[in-house]
């Protein structure tokens, strides 16, 4: 029984920091496309969704 609780939470802690990693990864990604969205290049062609944003609309859109 204490093996199965130490196992339980250990398998926790490496999903949790596994889900941490994945929003760092995230968050970073988004930090680019601000980035460079605020530099004025076009990103249309590489994140479709914006074809319909103006770049004031595009920039908001990602800061949210």
């Amino acid at each position: 029984m204490n093996e199965f609780i130490v196992q339980f939470f250990e398998n926790r802690a490496k999903d949790v920091l596994s889900e941490c990693h994945a929003r760092a990864n995230d968050l970073h990604h988004f930090k680019q496309v601000l980035y460079r969205l605020n530099q004025g290049e076009d990103l249309s062609h590489e994140l479709p969704q914006l074809k319909k944003l103006d770049k004031k609309a595009a920039i908001a859109a990602v800061k949210t």
